[in-house]
């Protein structure tokens, strides 16, 4: 299986939020061990997200299960 993997630039304009704001939620879910923030991959010093993983977190946000 072979899933894409989003740039912070790609999810920020697919969640309509500003990159910044991406990049703050990515290093919440690195410093939380992945409890709280956006599922982020980190790959080196650049942070990548799954496709499929933004997608189930976005369902657990609008049913109120996680914070954005």
């Amino acid at each position: 299986m072979s899933a894409k993997l989003l740039t912070p630039e790609e999810l920020a304009v697919r969640l309509g939020m500003t990159k910044g704001w991406v990049y703050a939620r990515s290093r919440e879910w690195d410093r939380t061990g992945g409890k709280r923030g956006i599922p982020t991959v980190k790959l080196g010093r650049y942070y990548r997200y799954r496709e499929d993983a933004i997608a189930d977190w976005e369902l657990k946000v609008e049913k109120g299960q996680v914070a954005a």
